[in-house]
């Protein structure tokens, strides 16, 4: 099996067992059996640690397992390559290999949200501030932004020849996206974006090394 897995910190840990991890400065070990992992996040809440990777065991150590959850992902495409926890902290969006962007219910583990539609998977996923929007860069040279409450026309605006995007990043007011592409390239744009509206390329604003 391929998929993510959650942990409650709180519930695993304990404040205690995380206050002194803390105070002896050292980094909480988490580790996978016969897997590792190739992205993870915390929830803005501190409170759950997500990551994606290709076996659903967890181990942390100073604790045990029982609130450990394998949320759903397709077994035949692994590789989970994006995943961003919701302001609120209460949904995490994730893909990958797999042709979907799920969006999940973090403490029932169930789908409220599956946008179908990445021929050739997705690299990363975005939430917007206000929670409104997922980004999803596919590897298909497409940055599409997913609507949340329109399931009728969730892919609002797709945003085509951008190269392959291994980032994207909303602002704080949610109607501009920063992009990081595999050829070391930084793009501006916006994020409801009018025909023919090309992003702008602003590495050199940043220096070498975009992605």
């Amino acid at each position: 099996d391929y998929g993510l897995v959650l942990a409650d910190l709180d519930r695993a840990l304990g404040p205690k067992a995380l206050e002194r991890q803390a105070a002896l400065d050292q980094p909480l070990a988490v580790f996978l059996e016969d897997d590792y992992p190739r992205i993870a996040a915390f929830s803005p809440d501190g409170q759950h640690l997500a990551w994606g990777g290709h076996d659903k065991v967890l181990t942390v150590e100073m604790a045990h397992l029982a609130d450990v959850r394998a949320l759903p992902f397709n077994p035949d495409k692994p590789k989970t390559r994006g995943l961003a926890f919701a302001p609120d902290s209460l949904t995490v969006a994730y893909a990958g290999a797999d042709t979907l962007v799920r969006v999940v219910h973090v403490a029932t583990g169930q789908c409220v949200h599956v946008f179908p539609g990445f021929r050739e998977g997705v690299w990363a996923v975005a939430y917007s501030p206000d929670g409104k929007w997922v980004a999803a860069a596919s590897y298909n040279r497409k940055l599409e932004v997913l609507r949340l409450g329109n399931r009728d026309n969730p892919h609002d605006s797709v945003h085509s020849n951008l190269g392959k995007v291994q980032r994207a990043l909303f602002s704080k007011s949610a109607d501009h996206m920063l992009v990081a592409t595999a050829d070391n390239r930084l793009l501006h744009g916006t994020v409801r974006h009018a025909a023919g509206e090309v992003y702008d390329d602003v590495s050199d604003v940043f220096g070498e090394g975009a992605s």
